[in-house]
């Protein structure tokens, strides 16, 4: 019952719950909403979606900085700073929303006169009034983002997790009812609009019942260290949507739209698998930040976060590798099945590296090195993109898209790890860390690329035995401090 009502493990099952809840529900409902709306209003529905992700783009990385500075401010126990840095984020979000009317309004207006998006004239008025409204879903998911990483810099992933899923799960059900008693497109967004609204009235009914002290007063600063913050981080994940995005770029200028269709599928199966090793433990980024203001010792938590993803993240690859041949077929289709096989072991490959540098990158944002981050990143992104086009130009096959995907994840795993362990360690110390986080992402690739070679089997075998040996040997000591921590 202790280890049930651990807050730490809470808060990794809310995470988990957060991002896997809503994707779920969403796909098994697909059949449903193409039945009942039709072929077209589908395409709508599917390019309203379409529009609220990609508008994501303009939140210039307001939640990650509401997380590091209201927990930067928590450990430095700073109440007044923390209600100028959530009003100050909430006003900036207010503004975003209203940017966010704008462009869409924009696009409805171009819509509704021109051919853009190639809408039939019979639902052209309609899908200009949901384009319209997709503004405001937008705008909500901006305020959404300050409410949320609030609850997360306090730990308290459940209410995060609430919030989530009263703003996405609860309009999908809604819309899951329309769908029967009156299937059409604009009353299905106006109805996500309304519960996103009550969604967000009530966060801030909350948010003065229950922070002691607060009132909110519209207040944008520009310049502050919360500001600079979310800036670098907005730049950073520019960055990461640069480089996949622009492999799907690639391939349907290469290959063709039918390439894309197969690749982009196999794409968004490994996307939501990081997004699942990234809630493992999303809680010891602001543990982080937390420890460093109040200068308490984080290497151990970081060793103990950083060998528990990647133990976890190696060995649950290898076993999609062996359960996906029988698996997909079920649930895809054979033909969806061999069309995505030749990609699916360079994904799993690329996403074994980078799910090794999941704990550095939460530990270098978390510990003031996020802008040393950022110029990483951004030749990361050069070279990666670099490397796509060159391995093109000589292998002349999709497939050469993920081999750059993973070589170029393989030297940032390696610069992540150094670059991290730099901070936290003498030069002695870091040669004795080296072999984990090299040894079983390696040896599990070479396995990967050799299943039938005596040299592959021995690498499995070896990532075997490593495994347990680090569960043996140090696997009680870092659940006990990841439990207490």
């Amino acid at each position: 019952m202790k280890l049930l009502l651990n807050k730490n493990l809470a808060n990794s099952f809310w995470n988990l719950l957060d991002i896997f809840l809503y994707p779920i529900v969403f796909f098994v409902s697909v059949p449903l909403f193409i039945k009942h709306l039709g072929s077209e209003a589908f395409g709508v529905w599917m390019l309203i979606n379409t529009i609220l992700v990609g508008m994501q783009v303009f939140n210039f990385g307001l939640g990650p900085g509401i997380l590091k500075n209201i927990a930067w401010q928590i450990g430095k126990g700073d109440r007044a700073a923390q209600i100028s840095t959530l009003n100050s984020s909430l006003s900036a979000s207010m503004m975003l929303f209203l940017l966010a009317i704008v462009i869409t309004t924009t696009l409805a207006f171009l819509t509704l006169k021109t051919d853009l998006f190639s809408i039939g004239p019979h639902i052209k008025s309609s899908a200009a009034l949901c384009i319209a409204l997709t503004g405001a879903l937008v705008g909500f998911r901006f305020m959404e983002q300050v409410f949320t990483n609030f609850c997360k810099a306090y730990e308290n992933f459940r209410a995060a997790a609430v919030i989530t899923i009263s703003n996405r799960l609860a309009p999908l059900l809604v819309n899951l009812v329309f769908l029967f008693v009156y299937p059409d497109i604009a009353t299905l967004v106006v109805s996500m609009v309304i519960c996103n609204a009550l969604t967000m009235c009530c966060c801030f009914f909350l948010l003065h019942q229950r922070f002691a002290g607060y009132r909110f007063h519209f207040k944008v600063q520009f310049g502050t260290e919360t500001s600079r913050f979310a800036l670098v981080l907005w730049l950073q994940s520019l960055c990461m949507i640069f480089i996949f995005q622009a492999d799907r770029y690639l391939i349907v200028q290469y290959f063709g739209l039918v390439t894309l269709s197969y690749y982009a599928l196999t794409a968004t199966i490994f996307n939501h698998l990081h997004m699942g090793f990234n809630a493992l433990l999303g809680w010891v980024a602001p543990k982080f930040t937390k420890w460093k203001a109040q200068d308490k010792e984080v290497r151990h938590l970081y060793i103990a976060s950083r060998d528990s993803v990647l133990l976890i993240s190696v060995n649950a690859l290898l076993l999609f590798y062996f359960l996906y041949p029988y698996l997909f077929p079920i649930i895809l289709g054979v033909k969806s099945t061999q069309a995505m096989t030749p990609y699916i072991n360079y994904f799993i490959i690329m996403e074994l590296f980078l799910a090794s540098s999941i704990i550095p990158a939460y530990f270098l944002n978390a510990s003031g090195h996020e802008k040393g981050y950022l110029y990483f990143l951004i030749l990361f992104a050069l070279g990666t993109v670099a490397l796509m086009l060159l391995l093109l130009h000589y292998i002349k096959e999709p497939v050469a898209v993920v081999y750059a995907l993973a070589l170029s994840n393989l030297v940032g795993m390696i610069f992540q790890n150094l670059f991290s362990e730099k901070q936290l360690f003498t030069r002695t110390t870091i040669l004795r860390q080296l072999p984990g986080w090299i040894l079983l992402p390696t040896t599990a690739s070479v396995y990967l690329l050799y299943p039938t070679q005596w040299w592959g089997i021995l690498s499995l075998i070896v990532v075997c035995i490593y495994s347990l040996f680090k569960i043996i040997r140090s696997g009680k000591a870092h659940a006990r401090l990841l439990y207490k921590a």
